[in-house]
């Protein structure tokens, strides 16, 4: 069980640092976003969670709904990291 655990709370961290990456990067490209072949990969590995995210709140902007979903797993990550100290003990 504290492999799944940690497994998840893994898998969680990498898209959390994802996001990061792609905020970070459409900051420093500006304009020029659209045609940068990184941000495009990062789009492309984040695009099944920005789905997931604009079917569960339609109405909010994209960059309302990445916020979203970065605080949605942010918070499953720290669910994670308080079920895997219950799971030490």
């Amino acid at each position: 069980m504290l492999f799944a655990v940690v497994a998840l709370r893994g898998v969680i961290e990498l898209v959390l640092w994802l996001l990061i990456g792609r905020a970070v990067l459409a900051l420093l490209a500006g304009r020029q976003a659209m045609g940068n072949g990184v941000l495009r990969l990062f789009d492309f590995l984040l695009s099944p969670l920005r789905q997931f995210a604009q079917r569960c709140a339609p109405a909010c902007a994209p960059g309302m709904r990445d916020l979203l979903l970065f605080m949605a797993l942010f918070a499953a990550w720290l669910a994670l990291a308080f079920v895997k100290l219950g799971l030490r003990s």
